[in-house]
């Protein structure tokens, strides 16, 4: 089965135009450049452009001598299906070979789309190629019948909740919201006290550590400031039941992603910022800070601890399954590692020199980071703030007393 076809839209040049604007799930559209030297990173540095990688967004500058084994890497890692070349004509011949080489080989149907045509090397090498003729129409019924990437997809933003007591809060929820937005609240609610419930009577001990990993447990899928409140109150409601006084700042315990050992979640649209990294070793070691691993315990993970396809991280306290949206950042890293033989059995590499990386490079990684996509991760001093450590909880804002034996 053809992967490389080619397309002209000299019938139709503002169609075409006008539809490689549109965002297509499973599709990328890299822009040609003219580069006539044959030389330099321009055509794959183009490709991590196209794929959605920031070549400026790297600790360690910008794509040069690795860009091919970097753009290799993404292809084959990511969920891109389809490949266009808009201005194929604009691309040397070798650069056309090698494009066309590299995304075939690994299955991603590629579509050079030519302007104008040529008769010169250029069209030696295509023919060379033996690309696979579409009409104009057809491809855009193709790329149309794939749909559109809603950039500005509803809002499924849990309801506005109430900063009440716990004892009261269910009813101050009803006073304020509508009945549908109740609804939703009461069944967090609903969730965190069966929950809680169940816990109690099932856990030999009932302490604030206990507790707070428990709290975690339940709330850790997601980081909405409401949707957390609903369940933390019902879970709080419950234990008063059992003779429990749970105090819970919901404000400092949504920063529970920042304390080594525990997980940080985050949103989809967080997970694509953080991809934007073009540089497979720097998220990778994003992913891995999210999965609760410290700091300085990111480094010293081996390659056989994490699954070829990223799916999960085997730990010294057992396996972790790994976000789906994080998976890809996880596999690159894998891919990356056999383009240049690296040497070293741990999982982070840069490349062929400087092969292993530190817990100071992955804590200056973390900061820059947070501090370029807001996406908030695990600073440098991140692992001194432990569950090992005591009172961890406190500066969480998680405290509890027992109100009756």
């Amino acid at each position: 089965m053809s992967t490389l076809f080619k397309v002209s839209t000299l019938t139709d040049p503002v169609g075409a135009d006008r539809e490689l604007l549109a965002e297509r799930p499973g599709w990328a559209v890299m822009r040609a450049r003219p580069n006539s030297t044959e030389k330099g990173q321009l055509l794959w540095i183009d490709v991590l452009h196209a794929l959605g990688h920031d070549i400026n967004s790297s600790t360690r500058g910008r794509a040069s001598a690795n860009a091919v084994l970097l753009a290799y890497s993404w292809l084959a890692a990511g969920a891109v299906e389809d490949l266009v070349v808009a201005g194929a004509h604009l691309l040397p011949p070798n650069s056309l070979r090698s494009l066309s080489t590299v995304s075939c080989s690994l299955g991603v149907r590629t579509w050079l789309v030519y302007d104008i045509e040529s008769a010169d090397e250029r069209e030696d090498a295509e023919l060379s190629l033996c690309p696979t003729t579409i009409e104009l129409g057809d491809f855009l019924s193709r790329r149309a019948e794939s749909g559109v990437v809603n950039q500005a997809a509803a809002s499924t933003a849990f309801p506005v909740t109430p900063d009440s007591h716990f004892l009261g809060f269910l009813d101050v929820a009803e006073e304020v919201l509508s009945r549908e937005e109740y609804r939703l609240v009461e069944e967090q609610h609903r969730l965190g006290k069966e929950a809680m419930l169940q816990w109690l009577d099932t856990s030999p001990v009932v302490d604030e550590d206990s507790l707070a990993r428990h709290l975690h447990e339940i709330t850790a899928h997601t980081n909405d400031i409401n949707e957390v409140t609903a369940i933390v109150r019902g879970a709080q409601a419950a234990a008063f039941t059992r003779g429990w006084h749970p105090k819970v700042d919901v404000v400092r315990w949504i920063q529970r992603g920042m304390v080594a050992g525990l997980e940080r979640h985050l949103e989809p649209h967080e997970w694509a910022q953080v991809g934007r990294l073009y540089r497979p070793c720097e998220t990778a070691a994003c992913a891995l800070s999210t999965l609760g691993i410290s700091v300085d315990k990111v480094p010293e993970v081996l390659s056989h601890q994490v699954a070829a396809d990223g799916s999960s991280v085997q730990t010294a306290d057992g396996e972790i399954d790994v976000p789906l949206a994080a998976r890809p950042l996880l596999a690159a890293q894998h891919i990356f590692r056999e383009l240049v033989q690296s040497r070293s059995d741990r999982f982070l590499v840069h490349g062929t020199k400087d092969a292993e990386v530190t817990d100071k490079w992955v804590g200056r990684l973390l900061k820059l980071v947070t501090r370029d996509t807001g996406v908030v991760l695990r600073g440098s001093s991140a692992s001194r703030k432990s569950i090992e450590t005591t009172r961890w909880t406190h500066r969480l804002g998680i405290s509890v007393t027992r109100l009756a034996p």
